[in-house]
């Protein structure tokens, strides 16, 4: 939407981790459970449904995937994580992060590596 007001662009966002967060989309298992199947084209798969509801429903930014590393589990989002190896994390979001960002092929962009760094940055232990 660019036709407001103050003609500044609507940025309408969502939450994305375990599908979108909105009652008609597909929701899937934890990120963690993802992670478990060390199925990187199983996860890819599950970006590009994500993006493709985001975009059908209106969504021009969806926070997703976190790409966070599981070392504590008494951190209360260890369930967001892919698992504890920075090396099996980085293989299942090879397909997922590039594709998500443009699930529908087309130059409208749907941004979804903004929580990335937000995670890395915020989340790292002191």
């Amino acid at each position: 939407m660019t036709q407001t007001r103050l003609g500044i662009p609507v940025d309408f966002s969502n939450e994305g981790i375990r599908g979108l967060a909105h009652y008609k989309t597909t929701n899937f298992p934890v990120q963690l459970g993802l992670g478990a199947t060390w199925d990187p084209e199983l996860i890819h798969r599950v970006g590009q449904v994500t993006g493709r509801e985001a975009r059908a429903l209106g969504y021009t930014n969806v926070y997703s995937p976190v790409v966070d590393l599981a070392r504590d589990p008494r951190w209360g989002r260890v369930m967001d994580c892919y698992g504890e190896d920075p090396y099996h994390v980085g293989e299942s979001l090879s397909l997922s992060a590039t594709v998500t960002s443009n699930s529908d092929g087309d130059s409208n962009r749907l941004c979804m590596q903004r929580q990335l760094y937000l995670h890395n940055l915020s989340y790292q232990p002191s």
